[in-house]
């Protein structure tokens, strides 16, 4: 989702959270920030983590048709692996998600 005019990123991202998924969380985490086309774009995407999910309502937008399906992250990199996810912005995030939560360590 985007910023609302003078929204700051974290809030903004539980918003959407909601909106979109129908899930709440109570703890959310900046995992990284994404520059897609640094030669072209001064676009900059902040991207956060979301812990402890808790069931609520989606609210799409008139334009939005989302539907969720659950994954856990070892199935996510099998389908990195299988360029079945071969969007830059997904494996970027789901590989600096596995390196900081589930390996532990990114420097090794």
């Amino acid at each position: 989702g985007k910023l609302e005019l003078g929204e700051e990123a974290g809030p903004a991202g539980k918003r959407e959270l909601e909106e979109e998924t129908g899930y709440k969380s109570s703890r959310v985490e900046f995992l990284q920030t994404l520059v897609p086309a640094i030669a072209y774009s001064g676009e900059k995407i902040d991207v956060y983590v979301a812990f402890d999910l808790e069931k609520s309502h989606q609210k799409f937008d008139e334009d939005e048709d989302i539907s969720l399906e659950i994954y856990t992250i070892d199935e996510l990199m099998e389908k990195i692996i299988a360029n079945e996810i071969n969007d830059a912005k997904t494996v970027s995030s789901l590989l600096t998600y596995y390196c900081k939560y589930v390996k532990g360590d990114c420097k090794k």
